[in-house]
């Protein structure tokens, strides 16, 4: 993690990191991410108190400290979150090979419940019913891909594998990412073989992407940096 100097306001930031679905779960899921996250890589034993403020209406910060001394401190930034749509899940279907070699039919040819996909991409983009978001943060929304696509089966072949793709791919284009350590046929087998087989919840998906998956924030530091150049 390249510490950064990113000057806002008078004060220095050690990188960017946006905030890509605009609620209070979400910023605890960024929270309990980045305070392992950090715990992890530099091997801390100490408690890590991770708090965030706002700074204007379109500007926060994100502090991590020990023992009352800020050890970083982060820059947050409000942005759209970017879904999936069916045509992507066709594609990752077609790309569930990629994983491993199984005979069968795959892409918009393997489609054979429209509406199951259709419902799965619409419910996770629109996610508020009756004034209640079920799906209130970025990994439960993951999660939901993941685990409606393995369960539910729209296509013919490698639903199991078009979930775990979608998962990723969406946690990716906002900014999340496992560790390299974790290939995607150990998360098939891990995740995505017990989803199919019930042995996992939604909910069980949800805690395994929160307590696996990484901020990247030198891919979000750098967007920032070159979306600034751009200007």
């Amino acid at each position: 993690m390249k510490n950064h100097k990113i000057r806002f306001r008078k004060k220095t930031y050690q990188g960017v990191i946006y905030w890509s679905y605009q609620s209070d779960k979400e910023l605890n899921d960024l929270m309990h991410i980045l305070e392992r996250q950090v715990r992890e890589q530099f091997k801390i034993r100490k408690r890590i108190v991770v708090t965030s403020v706002p700074i204007d209406s379109e500007h926060g910060e994100i502090e991590l400290r020990i023992d009352n001394v800020v050890f970083k401190r982060y820059l947050l930034l409000g942005i759209e979150t970017l879904y999936l749509n069916v045509d992507d899940m066709i594609e990752y279907n077609g790309a569930a090979q990629d994983i491993f070699k199984e005979e069968g039919v795959y892409g918009r040819k393997g489609v054979t419940d429209i509406s199951t996909l259709e419902y799965t991409i619409e419910d996770v983009k629109n996610s508020v019913y009756f004034g209640v978001d079920r799906s209130p943060s970025i990994a439960l929304k993951a999660a939901k891909y993941w685990h409606r696509t393995a369960y539910y089966q729209a296509f013919s072949n490698g639903n199991k594998r078009t979930g775990l793709l979608a998962a990723l791919m969406f946690l990716y284009l906002n900014y999340y990412i496992f560790d390299e350590e974790q290939s995607k046929a150990d998360l098939y087998e891990s995740i995505s073989v017990k989803i199919a087989n019930r042995k996992l919840s939604e909910y069980d998906v949800y805690m395994f992407i929160i307590n696996n998956v990484n901020y990247d924030i030198e891919r979000s530091t750098k967007d920032f940096i070159m979306r600034g150049k751009s200007k």
